[in-house]
């Protein structure tokens, strides 16, 4: 799942019906479980957008020391490849 999918999987569960048992009262192990549901989804969201920015970080550290007129932009180019990948520059 994409980080924006699991954002929306955890906001579908804590939006909809808190216990699908019915229970009369809140705070039921169901409505627990649902929570714990959501967690998960925010926690996978969050790890995945903070690859994404140290992958980012990473392409413009390339960038900033990269010498326009004198570095091989193909090798820059084969670089920025490895690092959107999730290889290291």
């Amino acid at each position: 799942m994409t980080p924006a999918e699991h954002w929306t999987e955890a906001d579908l569960i804590l939006t909809g019906d808190p216990c699908e048992y019915g229970c009369p009262h809140s705070g039921c192990s169901h409505e627990m479980r649902m929570i714990a549901r959501a967690q998960v989804h925010a926690t996978l969201a969050g790890a995945a957008m903070s690859e994404d920015t140290r992958r980012l970080a990473a392409i413009r550290a390339l960038l900033a020391a990269f010498d326009w007129e004198h570095d091989d932009r193909q090798l820059a180019l084969e670089a920025i490849d490895r690092i959107a990948d999730g290889g290291e520059s």
